[in-house]
């Protein structure tokens, strides 16, 4: 059926997302709610995807008077039982509120909403087949009965013993934004959301370094989130927390957490800026993917009325974000399966299919004039998604299909082991992506009637062909030699 966004006949993928809260969070109306989350979230619509939400609350088994009890949840006394997570879900939302005080052996005096070793071991095994995973908590060690005790997520955040609440200690974070009118005093519950510091990361041979894709929007890049007077703080592990069981390899790399955006607290104007999201791209090494942030705050009611009645940009951009953590959590398949539906939206639009031609190539002017409409027809795919999501959506095409092509991958921690790229990684994605539609055919054509319903495996075997195809004659461009050193598995 025709989506809203396209007036092409295909169905946007559904996406299952499990977000699961404790203590006072809940899914209704309320200030401590995530109903805004949760709508911002079903509102995503087009040819790429769509999200079916369902919402757990976990009870405390000790009597908790701040428990909210979890109205608006589906599952009101949620636990994870069996080993079928990963085909109920694609990915996993943790928001902590509840935190365990630990004795002097490490484990917890009180008992609250802790996940059981059991349970702890049912994620993992959805994590370790490509299931994504999103935590958060806030201040000191709230969000540590969840966030602890999941693998690699514990190292990713600081989840106990964090950054105090406090409000007359320097050391709180407090991301209040001063920026308001005269005479109205700062407030978390205002118009003015805190501004945040994107990391950026360059691209061989281009001009423009690019954000992470959860911060890449419509209108460029998302530099805003919502404030709160005491955060807590997302952190890159140290050399000797990357064990190897819960960091593994994969073709001698090895995949490690990457601070994407920082915040600055105005309790002390000399401290440098803290981590706000931090992520790890499980996917380079056969893992789910990770995001955690450093605070709920940032995406209860409370914080978000404000900015939706009255700021209406940096509302718009923030909902991208959390729409971006939804796209970019997907398991492999679907990541797949989503730029596979994208390229087919885009391949019978008239700008694409006029600069695509007849699609042939026997010559080298011919393949310049295929790398040209692919440079148009990823104009037209960053329309339906953001630049840096269709870049990185590319990569992994080629990477999938020859492991070589992983050093086009850039987001890494400065310093990490990579190989030395000096072509022009956006003229290789242009060639790609016109050599793909290529196979995909365009306008009316032998796949213009393909029902995608039935025929899912068709469409990917020719975005796969036409993938194969680039790789095949890459060498156009780059140069044999330079194919050769750089390529060659």
């Amino acid at each position: 059926m025709p989506n809203p966004v396209d007036p092409t006949p295909i169905d946007p993928i559904t996406m299952k997302i499990l977000i699961v809260a404790d203590g006072r969070l809940s899914f209704d109306q309320t200030d401590y709610g995530l109903a805004l989350l949760v709508e911002a979230l079903r509102e995503q619509s087009g040819p790429v995807a769509t999200f079916d939400v369902k919402k757990g609350y976990r009870r405390s088994v000790t009597t908790n008077m701040n428990d909210s009890n979890g109205p608006g949840s589906d599952y009101p006394d949620f636990r994870f039982v069996g080993d079928d997570l990963g085909d109920q879900y694609d990915q996993v939302w943790f928001f902590g509120d509840q935190e365990d005080k630990l004795d002097a052996t490490g484990q917890p005096t009180l008992r609250t909403t802790q996940l059981t070793g059991e349970e702890a071991g049912i994620i993992s095994r959805f994590m370790q087949k490509g299931g994504g995973v999103f935590a958060t908590g806030d201040h000191e060690s709230l969000g540590s009965t969840l966030g602890a005790y999941l693998p690699r997520v514990r190292t990713m955040r600081v989840w106990r013993n964090g950054p105090p609440e406090n409000l007359q200690d320097p050391e709180r974070n407090d991301t209040i934004n001063n920026d308001v009118p005269v005479g109205s005093p700062p407030s978390e519950q205002d118009a003015f959301p805190q501004k945040i510091l994107p990391r950026f990361f360059p691209t061989p041979s281009s001009p423009q370094p690019y954000p992470h894709p959860l911060l890449d929007g419509p209108r460029g890049v998302i530099n805003v989130l919502p404030d709160h007077v005491h955060e807590g703080v997302c952190r890159e592990p140290s050399p000797t927390e990357l064990d190897e069981d819960d960091y593994p390899t994969r073709n001698s790399f090895r995949a490690v957490p990457l601070i994407v955006a920082y915040s600055r607290s105005r309790a002390s104007t000399s401290r440098p800026p803290f981590g706000a999201i931090g992520t790890y791209d499980g996917h380079t090494v056969n893992l789910g993917r990770i995001v955690v942030d450093a605070s709920f705050h940032h995406f209860l009611n409370s914080n978000l009325k404000p900015l939706k009645e009255k700021a209406g940009v940096a509302y718009g951009d923030i909902k991208r974000y959390f729409q971006n953590i939804a796209l970019w959590l997907a398991p492999p398949e679907k990541q797949q399966i989503m730029l596979a539906r994208a390229l087919w939206t885009i391949r019978s639009r008239p700008i694409v299919s006029e600069a695509l031609g007849d699609g042939s190539i026997s010559t080298a002017a011919d393949a310049s004039s295929l790398r040209t409409a692919g440079g148009v027809a990823r104009s037209e795919l960053n329309r339906l998604v953001s630049p840096s999501l269709s870049r990185l959506w590319t990569i992994e095409m080629l990477t999938r299909l020859n492991p070589a092509f992983f050093s086009l991958y850039g987001y890494v921690r400065p310093g990490s082991a990579k190989r030395n790229f000096t072509v022009n990684l956006e003229q290789i994605l242009d060639y790609t992506v016109g050599s793909v539609l290529k196979g995909m055919g365009s306008g009316p054509g032998p796949m213009a009637a393909l029902n995608l319903s039935t025929s899912i495996e068709e469409l990917h075997g020719a975005v796969d062909a036409g993938a194969r195809n680039a790789i095949d004659s890459l060498s156009e461009f780059v140069g044999k030699e330079t194919y050769d050193e750089l390529f060659r598995s």
